[in-house]
């Protein structure tokens, strides 16, 4: 092995033989390489990876199910309260003009000279039953005349008002809560006169005593007597 033989040159033999050696190591490193290669595959391969188990499977199932698409029905509170809504209709009428009594009052029958009278219209239900009736000040004119019947106040000479709105009275003598069987509407004065189409400058009445009249609904407002003090 160390000496060659033949008709070559020594240093040819020993180049073929160094080829070979060459050839084999590099045949030895790849198998090497690819070897461990095929290791490093294996070992990435995520383990418990293959056929499934059907029995291992959980038969929960997460996250929020879609919304149904058949419709929803009522709760029976919701049924109850809609019912009992439309099955009580409103039975209120009209008042008539002989089931209502309508006077005129002031708060107190004297006032002193720093204090200005409170005009009232009383309205109340005579009748057994109960029924609504118009109210405001665009339903009722106050009136106030001196002693000698002269008029020296009307709430329609000054700004006079349209507003109204439906209240209901129950009947006669019955109460519930805040709703009776009167209504009542007031207006302050101030002692000032006035005439129609409001002209300034009009002085105040004289002590004495005053009637107050009126209307209501074009009803006549019973006169009832007060007095102003110096």
């Amino acid at each position: 092995m160390l000496h060659p033989v033949g008709p070559e040159r020594r240093t040819t033999y020993w180049r073929r033989r160094l080829v070979v050696v060459l050839v084999l190591i590099a045949l030895v490193v790849a198998i090497t390489v690819l070897v461990r290669s095929l290791g490093s595959d294996a070992d990435a391969q995520p383990k418990g990876q293959g056929v499934i188990d059907p029995a291992a499977v959980s038969p929960t199932v997460t996250g929020t199910p879609p919304p149904s698409s058949a419709p929803a029905t009522p709760s029976p509170s919701t049924s109850t309260q809609t019912g009992a809504a439309t099955a009580t209709p409103s039975t209120s009428v009209a008042c008539s003009p002989a089931q209502l009594s309508v006077t005129a009052a002031t708060d107190v029958p004297v006032y002193g000279p720093n204090a200005n009278p409170q005009l009232k219209v009383i309205v109340q239900n005579t009748a057994g039953a109960g029924c609504e009736t118009r109210v405001g000040a665009g339903t009722r004119t106050f009136v106030v005349r001196d002693a000698s019947g002269a008029q020296v106040y009307s709430s329609a000479d000054c700004a006079p008002s349209t507003a109204a709105t439906t209240v209901g009275l129950l009947a006669k003598d019955q109460e519930q809560g805040d709703d009776s069987d009167t209504t009542v509407m007031t207006q302050k004065w101030s002692r000032e006169r006035s005439a129609p189409g409001c002209p300034t400058g009009l002085p105040a009445v004289e002590e004495g005593v005053y009637t107050l009249t009126g209307t209501w609904n074009d009803v006549p407002l019973t006169p009832v007597s007060f007095s102003l003090t110096g």
